[in-house]
C-alpha cells in the first residue's frame, strides 16, 4: 500500500473542508484518484470540472526499501515489512 497526496483542480474553501488536497492510501495512482473522485461525485461536492485531477504525489509506501525513500506504517499491517 502507498500513501498519495491527490490534488484536484478546484475544491478550495477558506470556510469549509478543503477538497483541493486530499490523502489516499491505495495500491496504485489510479486507485488513489478514484477514491477521491468517487467521494466527490457521490456527495456532489465541487463543480464537475473542479473534480478533475491536477496532480498526484507519492508520499510514502509500505516497503522495507521504498522507492520514494519514506516508509508507511499502518496499524495491523506492518508484518509485510519483515523478512
Amino acid at each position: 500500500m502507498k500513501l498519495y497526496k491527490v490534488r484536484i483542480r478546484g475544491g478550495c474553501s477558506p470556510t469549509s473542508t478543503n477538497y483541493h488536497e486530499s490523502y489516499a492510501v491505495a495500491s496504485s495512482i489510479d486507485s488513489a484518484y478514484m477514491q477521491v473522485r468517487e467521494y466527490l461525485d457521490k456527495n456532489d461536492l465541487c463543480f464537475q470540472d473542479e473534480r478533475e485531477l491536477e496532480s498526484i504525489t507519492l508520499i510514502a509506501e509500505m516497503s522495507k526499501y521504498p522507492a520514494c525513500k519514506t516508509m508507511l506504517f499502518m496499524e495491523g499491517m506492518n508484518q509485510c515489512l519483515k523478512e
